[in-house]
């Protein structure tokens, strides 16, 4: 089995996903970026983990500006998992939708 197959829990995120900031996530064609945007990064600060940043990408339309500093998020659909880059091991993550929790 490789690592890069392996699917982690996203509990191990932890409870709490600050959104601190929203990229776009282009579309490459033979290892060039185009113009054409194919949907979101949301990166989202982890308090329960040390504030690790994680960028989680979503497809298709911006779901929510960025926010001035931060909001506290949940996502749909939220996939965790392991990928080789840069002569490292990386992780990422991926989603269905995104939203903000209401404050308590």
């Amino acid at each position: 089995m490789q690592i890069t197959n392996l699917k982690l829990n996203a509990n191990c995120l932890g409870k709490k996903m600050l959104l601190v900031d929203v990229v776009p996530c282009y579309i490459y064609t033979n290892g060039q970026r185009t113009n054409e945007i194919e949907g979101y990064r949301y990166i989202v600060a982890l308090p329960d983990v040390g504030f690790d940043k994680l960028g989680v990408k979503i497809e298709g339309q911006q779901l929510i500006e960025k926010p001035e500093s931060y909001v506290d998020v949940s996502f749909e659909g939220l996939q965790v998992f392991i990928y080789w880059r840069a002569g490292t091991y990386d992780v990422g993550a991926s989603a269905s939708g995104i939203k903000v929790k209401e404050r308590s």
